[in-house]
């Protein structure tokens, strides 16, 4: 049986849903109160005299409430109106944008091609580039090869010239012992020429172990020749 005292039998398991939905004896508010109604939670019996009572109440809470629905419908109905103004503006700004977005796109759609025409005259420059790095490269590396052949040979140069110039030096020491020693031939030959001078002038000449006369003119006594004579250690003696 329901504890509060409406008369229905009600299973126990089922008594869970049967007090706040079906028992008319379980308090609810009043269908006004989103309205304004004041009236407190009430039974089934109480709500029906609530009803009847407030009858005349209900109808202007309302009646108030039809007409705020209506105010706020108006407003609803003027923001609306507003922004259908404000989107139909957006809208012919976004016309013009899109215009004008088309024909920026248009033309970076033709920078873009030219970009890319750029890009590959520029790869291909590169690739141009590339392959004359390689051939300068191997350019390099056969004068590196000639500059080192070079080096030898002058090392090569430099050992000959040194080698010249040392027989040079000895070559001059040579020579400068020829110059000595020709000098010293000059002088004797000067000095034979001034013995011969000499005898020219007439002077006569006597050896140690006879004292034959010698004829000068001829240069020569009897068969012999003076300058033999002289360079077989005859002793020449001038009066």
């Amino acid at each position: 049986q329901c504890p509060q005292g409406c008369g229905e039998m009600v299973l126990r398991g089922k008594m869970a849903e049967h007090l706040p939905d079906d028992c008319v004896m379980t308090a609810k508010d009043c269908q006004f109160v989103r309205l304004g109604c004041q009236s407190p939670k009430l039974n089934e019996a109480g709500m029906k005299q609530h009803m009847k009572d407030g009858a005349v109440e209900h109808v202007q809470l309302l009646l108030t409430h039809t007409m705020a629905r209506q105010e706020e419908t108006a407003s609803l109905r003027q923001d609306l109106t507003t922004s259908n103004d404000t989107i139909a503006g957006l809208r012919a700004d976004l016309t013009t944008s899109n215009a004008a977005s088309n024909t920026t796109i248009a033309g970076l759609k033709r920078d873009l091609d030219t970009s890319n025409t750029t890009i590959a005259g520029l790869q291909k420059d590169l690739n141009t580039s590339n392959s004359t790095i390689v051939g300068l490269r191997r350019d390099l590396t056969a004068s590196n090869t000639t500059i080192a052949g070079l080096r030898q040979d002058l090392t090569a140069s430099n050992t000959a010239i040194a080698g010249l110039q040392r027989d040079l030096t000895a070559s001059n020491a040579i020579n400068t012992t020829h110059g000595r020693d020709i000098g010293y031939l000059n002088a004797s030959t000067a000095h034979l020429g001034y013995q011969f001078g000499l005898l020219h002038q007439g002077t006569c000449e006597r050896f140690s172990t006879d004292r034959k006369k010698v004829d000068v003119r001829s240069g020569s006594y009897g068969r012999f020749n003076i300058a033999g004579m002289i360079s077989q250690g005859f002793p020449l003696v001038i009066e």
